[in-house]
Order: structure tokens, then C-alpha cells, then sequence
């Protein structure tokens, strides 16, 4: 019995020293203490991805991304400052992973025509939704948010 007492407490000492030991050399390898990272949310409502470097500074370690959805297709890519949804889409068209055209009125700025080979017909009509709201803005004019989710709809319009 005694023996068995002695077993547990040696065995349980050291996993204690691995896991210090595993944890000190990750920090000094890596620079990183909090090796899997933290998700949260900040004040906007907005996914983020942080590790803890060695000094205890906070780092993104993930770039700032959105997603666009179109007929449950998802593409996600990085943003890179102050983008439009126009410049988010004309970036992924970029990147081969959407096609889509768009006519330009002056004074409201770009429409979008077709999405991958479907054409608006006047009846039917491509409208988009950020984060689940029908968005109140053109797409040259919507300035997008790191985690929003861009959806477009083919849906019948009243106007």
C-alpha cells in the first residue's frame, strides 16, 4: 500500500516536470507561451485569433479575414486595410475562386450583373447580406469588416 502511495506520487511529479519542462522549452524555441492560442471576440463582435509571445505581449497571429457566400459556397480571404465588398469580390475573382461582372452607374457606383454565369433578369436579381442583414448600400460602397460574412441571394425584387 505504502509502496503504491510512493509509485503515484513519483509518477505524478513527473508529468508535473514534463509538462514544465515541454512548456519552457516551447517558450524558448518558439517565443510563444500560450502555444494553441486563445479565440475570442472583440468589441465589435468579430473573430479573433491571439498567442501570448515569450515577453507576454499579445500577438494576431491570423491575418484579418471575411468570407464571402454564394449559394452556400464559402471563400474566405485576407483583407488587406479599408476594402469594399466590390474590392473584396474583384479579389477573389483575382484568385480564380469567383466570376462575376458588374455595370457602373454614376453617382451610385457598381451594380452587380452575374455571379459565376447567373444573370440578374430584371425580375430576379443578385442582393447581398452582411452577417445576415440585407445590406442598405451598394457594394462599392460598403466598406467590409474582418469576419464578416458576405452572402449573395438570387432572389425576386420588387423594384
Amino acid at each position: 500500500m505504502l509502496k503504491n502511495k510512493k509509485i503515484l506520487i513519483i509518477v505524478g511529479v513527473l508529468v508535473l516536470v514534463f509538462l514544465w519542462g515541454g512548456q519552457n522549452i516551447l517558450e524558448r524555441t518558439l517565443g510563444i507561451r500560450n502555444v494553441l492560442g486563445t479565440h475570442f471576440l472583440n468589441g465589435d463582435g468579430q473573430r479573433k485569433f491571439s498567442t501570448e509571445n515569450f515577453r507576454g505581449e499579445s500577438e494576431n497571429v491570423l491575418p484579418e479575414t471575411a468570407i464571402l457566400e454564394i449559394n452556400k459556397t464559402r471563400h474566405e480571404t485576407e483583407l488587406a486595410g479599408s476594402e469594399t465588398v466590390y474590392d473584396f469580390m474583384d479579389k477573389l475573382r483575382d484568385e480564380g475562386k469567383i466570376n462575376f461582372t458588374e455595370k457602373t452607374y454614376a453617382g451610385m457606383g457598381k451594380f452587380i450583373v452575374s455571379i459565376n454565369g447567373v444573370k440578374s433578369n430584371g425580375a430576379e436579381n443578385w442582393i447581398y447580406y452582411v452577417n445576415g442583414k440585407e445590406a442598405q448600400v451598394g457594394v462599392s460602397n460598403y466598406k467590409i469588416k474582418a469576419g464578416d460574412l458576405v452572402s449573395w441571394k438570387y432572389e425576386k425584387t420588387n423594384y
